[in-house]
């Protein structure tokens, strides 16, 4: 893990300024979960799945009722809550499984191993033994802190994840975030459409645009 920096000015480096770092399968499957865990998609599938599960056995409850049998209608309540209670962790559980699915098949080649990203005047590079990826700074949407890794969006499912472990300590870290940031604030500050400074390090944005090269 190694990172490389050199003068800059008014935040925006000169030079390139880059990190090395080791991506795992396990760090990938982590970030992916999250990832689809706050999916607004995902949410509201899950949401109408609970809905579906529960009405259905509110409606056999009633029915129970209605038909003279009190106790299974209170049984049937009873089965309804233990299920609801126990129905999100596992559809967490099966997001995993497919997760780790596609981590063992092979369909992600390329993001496990080594990574070089580097910060330069037109974007953010991420070079593997696999391929070289090129990110215009006018396409970052916004920056998260995930579980052991920073995730770079640059559209709502397309990110790069930087594991926490590439940065040696708080100064690498903070020449990083300082050249990250002042590349993305001039590139905004002259976007065609007005979004001049639409991010900030917290991740707060005014506008969302999608433009991953």
């Amino acid at each position: 893990m190694t990172t490389e920096t050199t003068g800059s000015h008014e935040g925006t480096p000169v030079e390139p300024v880059s990190v090395e770092f080791e991506l795992t399968p396990e760090e990938w499957i982590e970030v992916s979960v999250q990832h689809s865990s706050n999916s607004p998609q995902v949410r509201e599938a899950q949401r109408t799945v609970q809905l579906l599960v529960g009405a259905i056995i509110v409606l056999a409850a009633l029915i129970s009722v209605l038909d003279g049998s009190a106790t299974a209608g209170f049984i049937w309540l009873l089965v309804g809550l233990v299920v609801m209670a126990f129905m999100k962790p596992a559809l967490r559980a099966g997001q995993r499984r497919q997760i780790t699915k596609l981590a063992e098949t092979g369909i992600t080649n390329g993001m496990f191993g080594p990574h070089r990203v580097e910060l330069r005047p037109d974007g953010m590079l991420d070079s593997t033994t696999e391929y070289e990826w090129l990110a215009r700074w006018s396409s970052i949407e916004r920056v998260e802190e995930g579980q052991g890794c920073f995730l770079i969006y640059t559209g709502p499912h397309a990110l790069l994840p930087i594991p926490h472990t590439a940065f040696p300590d708080s100064e690498s870290l903070r020449r990083f975030s300082d050249a990250f940031f002042g590349y993305v604030k001039d590139a905004k500050a002259v976007a065609p459409d007005g979004s001049g400074d639409a991010l900030a390090p917290g991740g707060e944005r005014a506008g969302q645009r999608d433009e991953t090269e």
